[in-house]
C-alpha cells in the first residue's frame, strides 16, 4: 500500500487507507460524505487490482458528485476487470453503459472507443460495430498494439 502512495506521488498513505486495505472494504463514514476521498480510495483498490471495492468507492463518489469523464473510464474498467474475472455477462453490460455515456461527454477518449469495440464483439459478435469504434480509437490518435492486432484479426 505504501509503495502504491509514493509511486503515485501522494506520500504516505493515511490511516484509513491503511485499515480499509486491511479489512478489504470501504470503512469509513467520512468516505460516505466526501466525494473526493471516495474517488481516492476507489482509485486505490484499482490500482491494486480489487474491483469489487473500487467500484464500490468510485460508485459511492459519482452518487455525491457525478464523476468526470476520466474517472468514469476507471470506474467502466473496474467493472471490466470484475467482469473478465467473474465472466458474468451483467458486469460487462455495466462497463458499456459507463462506457458510452464517457463517450457522449468526452467523444475523444480513445481508450472508450477501444473497449466499446472490444465489448461489441466480444458480447455481441458485431462485427461492424467493433470495426467502427476500433477505427475511431486511431483516428483518435490511439496506438496500442494490442487493439492493433484485435482489429486486424476482424480481418480491417
Amino acid at each position: 500500500l505504501r509503495a502504491v502512495y509514493v509511486r503515485e506521488g501522494a506520500g504516505a498513505p493515511p490511516v484509513e487507507d491503511l485499515a480499509a486495505a486491511r479489512a478489504e472494504r470501504p470503512s469509513t463514514a467520512l468516505a460516505a460524505r466526501a466525494p473526493v476521498l471516495s474517488y481516492r480510495r476507489g482509485w486505490f483498490f484499482y490500482r491494486i487490482d480489487r474491483p469489487d471495492p473500487a467500484i464500490e468507492f468510485f460508485e459511492r463518489a459519482d452518487s455525491i458528485r457525478p464523476l468526470d469523464p476520466l474517472s468514469r473510464l476507471r470506474l467502466a474498467e473496474a467493472w471490466l476487470d470484475r467482469g473478465g474475472a467473474s465472466g458474468e455477462r451483467v458486469d460487462l453490460e455495466r462497463s458499456r453503459e459507463h462506457l458510452e455515456r464517457v463517450v457522449r461527454e468526452a467523444p475523444e477518449t480513445t481508450d472508450a472507443h477501444w473497449w466499446l469495440g472490444r465489448l461489441a464483439w466480444v458480447l455481441d459478435r458485431d462485427r461492424a460495430e467493433a470495426l467502427r469504434r476500433y477505427r475511431r480509437y486511431f483516428e483518435l490518435g490511439g496506438e496500442s498494439e494490442v487493439a492493433r492486432r484485435e482489429r486486424q484479426a476482424l480481418g480491417d
